[in-house]
């Protein structure tokens, strides 16, 4: 996900969701899509989302706030999440840790995580993707309490911190 060129999809996001919107709007008036997104049509959402709001984490709070209706509970805290979280240059991450206050419970996120985890059901949502992993165990580690806080909410967590915790959930390379 992170190697794909979102720039050049950006025209063709935009114009799915309008089309929707549109689609939705001229049916008997209704205001929401007629049904939840699937979980790959989520995730695929929640990384553009992660690019073209990188900088305006509040606006980014916004969209998936409006997103949250057409994902079940459990999807919607697992992808953004996911969307909350960048790898730096260095190989660390930063994790927003402020702006998930305000879309989801700390707890609720770690309870499912590693729900997740021990079910093997971690691996399957993540396509068995390691980045993808990292991501959540970046983000769990934060919630931990590890990592340093660099600005604005956001932590700093190590690529060793994310590795640890992926071994605690038995998901070492």
């Amino acid at each position: 996900m992170e190697k794909i060129d979102w720039k050049k999809y950006a025209g063709l996001f935009e114009k799915r969701i309008l089309s929707s919107a549109k689609k939705q709007s001229q049916d008997k008036g209704r205001a929401t899509l007629p049904v939840h997104l699937s979980f790959n049509e989520l995730c695929l959402t929640m990384a553009m989302l992660r690019w073209l709001f990188k900088d305006a984490p509040g606006a980014l709070t916004d969209v998936l706030l409006a997103l949250r209706k057409y994902a079940d509970e459990d999807q919607f805290v697992f992808l953004s999440a996911a969307a909350l979280v960048v790898e730096q240059d260095d190989g660390s991450y930063a994790v927003d840790v402020q702006t998930a206050q305000h879309l989801f419970k700390s707890a609720d996120y770690l309870n499912m995580v590693k729900s997740y985890a021990n079910d093997n059901e971690l691996q399957h949502k993540t396509d068995g993707q390691r980045e993808q992993q990292l991501h959540h165990a970046a983000y769990a580690s934060a919630l931990k309490g590890n990592g340093e806080v660099i600005q604005n909410g956001k932590v700093q967590v190590t690529a060793n911190q994310a590795n640890n915790v992926l071994k605690d959930w038995g998901l070492s390379d």
